[in-house]
């Protein structure tokens, strides 16, 4: 995973790239902690790096996917190599050119060390430094929002959420709770959001109470 602007921070001049052993899972799922670096922009030299004990992957099975331990020589290793983490860098900003704004990549590398792109979205919300203190977004996506107040549970969806996870929790939090808001006669609606790559959640009152 790869952000042409630091999704935390808000930073525009820096290229954000997490990666791990296996499949991107293990990364959502919260079952590993990525390596992380911070890539100057303009000239894609590695600022930062954050390296991690990767003690779990997932890999491809029969059916599906299954987590299995990390050989032990690999657990300390940086997931991706300089060349690679260059060649990821410069795929993110190349996009964010082309493109017109910021973008945030899926990626694998295969065992040729081929690299590929499996998805590009716009981060269509971030944070601004501002006195140091981060801004909630401006302009919001949906105007609407900016009424409202959400909730990031750090407890249980401490990880950085892809848009295929906003999907599923969409699905099973927003449409199932507001169905039993509707079976059970309550004046309550359940919004899920995914803000600076997070997952954020509100309960709110969908409209006036007379």
């Amino acid at each position: 995973m790869a952000f042409s602007v630091d999704p935390v921070s808000g930073r525009d001049d820096c290229v954000a790239v997490n990666a791990s052993w296996g499949l991107g899972e293990s990364m959502v799922s919260g079952t590993v902690t990525p390596d992380a670096w911070q890539l100057d922009k303009a000239t894609l030299k590695v600022v930062e790096t954050k390296l991690s004990t990767k003690e779990r992957m997932t890999t491809p099975a029969e059916g599906g996917t299954r987590e299995v331990p990390v050989p032990g020589l690999l657990r300390d290793v940086a997931s991706l190599s300089d060349e690679q983490r260059h060649e990821v860098a410069d795929v993110a900003r190349n996009l964010e050119g082309e493109l017109g704004w910021p973008v945030d990549i899926e990626f694998a590398v295969d065992d040729n060390d081929r690299f590929h792109l499996l998805q590009c979205r716009p981060v269509t919300t971030r944070t601004r430094q501002c006195a140091g203190e981060a801004e909630l977004p401006d302009p919001w996506v949906e105007p609407e929002d900016s009424t409202t107040f959400w909730k990031h549970e750090a407890m249980h969806f401490a990880v950085q959420a892809t848009m295929l996870d906003l999907t599923f929790a969409q699905l099973v939090y927003q449409v199932g709770l507001n169905h039993g808001y509707e079976l059970y006669r309550l004046p309550v609606r359940a919004d899920v959001r995914r803000f600076w790559t997070y997952r954020y959640s509100a309960d709110q009152l969908p409209y006036p109470r007379g």
